[in-house]
């Protein structure tokens, strides 16, 4: 888009979750502003009350309404029985065309197919973008490589309509927060007018399916280390696996994420056709995306992308517990708590499924010396058999610091001679929601006894959440935009949140943008903390006067060794520290850094909190603090 459209949703009479699937898309996602929404069965409220996103837009009558308020485009926001454009919607857009307006359209029927709103924008000037209409010029897939190391990663379905396009652009957002050059290709009508490019592969001849997929992919991966695909429809649906098969071949994924309707027991439109289990679709994806791949390749699933909106907060932990349980990989809504995308792009960028870190881990256990005392030469080992840190680093060094202080007879924290000094309380996390919820779950904390908040944050309505949070709320509040924001909008959404308490912002622009960081921290009101810019102790000195203090977390680092050289020379170079931890963690691994807290000045250490099937006991948190057993080493129990 070569200037930024301001966008009205036209959704006459049809303005509901169930029927305005696209509008919902758009107010989401897209990057340009929404100004008004037209449907006057619902003028004059607000359309989160009838979508339940979209606080603040208002519901306008008609399109002149809409042009008051700036609208350039009038974009067609619900579907209809047959891809028709629906009657009360010509006159709507009849007016718009006359009135010089842009009309996106990403129904079948073509919009100026019909005489009168081709005469109207023959009249008024108005132009239509068919977000379904494909190239002309299609190749036959399978003759065209990406750029050497960009790696694809495609949302696959149990299901039509299960949430692909969502998931994806969750995991673009999760990847753009982990430092990564991540791009989200767009093959339905929806993402489309999000991404504002694209090609809807439902339209395209299914010769040419794949040569779509594969052209929108080697596009994508000039500019990006990571594309992610969005997925359509299921191998397994009887109307739409031709699509999904084109798209499985074509885009040549390094990874697949498995997207499930938690609600949903048979296909969709096929009553009494029940949906297979989700074990047997993880194999049936893993092989179909290898039929077209050199022999020996393995193109795994990495992950389960639950739909859980149906279901309240019990029932979602409950079925995202059994899919996990079921399938063996990470299983997380990505809409419900922006850590489940992040734990879901976790094991795609890392390659870390339960499989892959067990067997990184077994087939490294030689390089743990004889000699418990010898965790320097421990460190060195890591260094090459894991250059960039990760889980199976991190497990080894904290295997190896646990079996040292065992052998020594006393607790971890008294092993690495921070036994008199006290840990930091640890926040609790909340995450991106609506501001009501966030405001309930923040009261919860509190009764719980946390006295410490981190707030998500990202391109929503900063001061609604922190206004509802701030209200049943009264303790320490950190914000965490997980790098959502650019250098130039920064300083101006910190001045408008100043004014609540905050302690510090983390991680405010992408973690590769250094100069950005360090202009962000020297015009904002608050301290600026680097997460995901802190990886490995090189990086340190490089963020030396971009930041105020950096979050060090043992399993992106690769343990407690790279933890206390990280530590001590953020300290030397007058940076504070925050030891935190990945979106779900077990008390293993919160344990480590619990012992090591006394070290630094923050702690973000609840990934234990946050999961459902913790097998461990190790440092239980009491109202927001860690209370520490004499157990030698890290006092880990099995949970009985």
């Amino acid at each position: 888009m070569a200037d930024q459209p301001r966008v009205a949703i036209l959704a006459e009479g049809q303005l509901a979750r169930q029927t305005a699937k696209t509008a919902i898309g758009v107010i989401r996602y897209a990057p340009y502003p929404v100004v008004a929404v037209i449907d006057s069965t619902r003028a004059g409220t607000d359309a989160a009350e009838a979508i339940g996103v979209g606080k603040g837009i208002p519901v306008v009558a008609t399109v002149d309404e809409a042009l008051a308020r700036g609208a350039t485009v009038v974009l067609i926001g619900t579907a209809a029985p047959g891809g028709r454009i629906a009657d009360p919607y010509r006159p709507h857009l009849r007016h718009a065309l006359e009135a010089g307006a842009t009309v996106w359209n990403g129904l079948h029927e073509r919009v100026l197919a019909d005489p009168l709103l081709r005469a109207a924008a023959e009249h008024g000037g108005g132009r239509v973008w068919e977000l379904r209409e494909p190239p002309a010029d299609l190749p036959i897939g399978g003759h065209r490589e990406r750029r050497a190391g960009t790696r694809v990663m495609l949302t696959v379905g149990s299901d039509a309509a299960v949430g692909k396009m969502t998931v994806a652009l969750e995991l673009v957002g999760a990847l753009t927060r982990a430092g990564k050059r991540a791009v989200f290709v767009a093959t339905g009508q929806t993402g489309i007018a999000i991404a504002g490019t694209g090609i809807a592969v439902d339209a395209v001849v299914s010769d040419f399916i794949a040569g779509a997929a594969e052209r929108m992919v080697c596009d994508a991966a000039e500019s990006a280390d990571w594309v992610v695909v969005e997925g359509q429809g299921s191998l397994t649906h009887p109307g739409f696996s031709g699509v999904t098969l084109g798209l499985l071949h074509g885009s040549a994924p390094d990874a697949l994420i498995l997207c499930h309707d938690a609600s949903r027991t048979e296909v969709k439109g096929f009553p009494g056709l029940p949906l297979k289990p989700l074990r047997e679709l993880v194999a049936l994806y893993e092989a179909a995306a290898t039929w077209s791949r050199a022999p020996e390749t393995r193109i795994p699933v990495v992950g389960v992308a639950l739909n859980t909106s149906a279901l309240d907060d019990a029932g979602a932990k409950r079925a995202i517990e059994a899919a996990a349980r079921e399938t063996r990989l990470p299983a997380a809504d990505a809409v419900r708590d922006q850590s489940g995308a992040d734990r879901l792009a976790a094991a795609a960028f890392f390659g870390e499924t339960t499989e892959s870190l067990e067997a990184d881990v077994r087939s490294a256990l030689g390089l743990v010396p004889e000699d418990p005392r010898d965790l320097a030469g421990l460190r060195a080992k890591l260094d090459v058999r894991f250059p960039h840190g990760g889980g199976a680093a991190c497990a080894l060094d904290v295997l190896a610091h646990d079996r040292a202080a065992q052998a020594a007879g006393v607790p971890l924290r008294t092993f690495l001679g921070l036994a008199p000094g006290e840990a930091p309380p640890t926040s609790f996390t909340i995450g991106i929601a609506e501001p009501a919820l966030m405001g309930e779950r923040a009261a919860a904390a509190k009764r719980e006894g946390f006295s410490v908040l981190k707030v998500k944050l990202g391109h929503g309505d900063d001061v609604a959440i922190l206004d509802a949070i701030r209200r049943v709320f009264d303790g320490t509040i950190r914000v965490d935009p997980n790098a959502a924001w650019t250098p130039q909008e920064a300083p101006g959404r910190i001045e408008r949140i100043a004014g609540f308490g905050l302690e510090f912002v983390e991680q405010p622009v992408a973690p590769d943008d250094v100069d950005g960081l360090r202009f962000v921290r020297e015009h904002s009101a608050l301290p600026i903390v680097a997460d995901e810019a802190a990886v490995r102790l090189a990086d340190v000195d490089r963020l030396a006067g971009a930041c105020d203090g950096i979050n060090v977390k043992l399993q992106k680092c690769g343990g407690i060794a790279e933890a206390r050289a990280m530590i001590q020379r953020a300290h030397e170079l007058g940076l504070k520290v925050m030891l935190g931890c990945r979106a779900a963690e077990t008390s293993v691994a919160i344990a480590a850094a619990a012992h090591l807290a006394p070290a630094v000045e923050w702690a973000d250490l609840d990934g234990n909190l946050l999961i459902v099937d913790d097998p461990f006991v190790a440092v239980p948190v009491e109202r927001g603090r860690f209370v520490f057993s004499e157990r030698p080493g890290l006092g880990v129990l099995a949970r009985t």
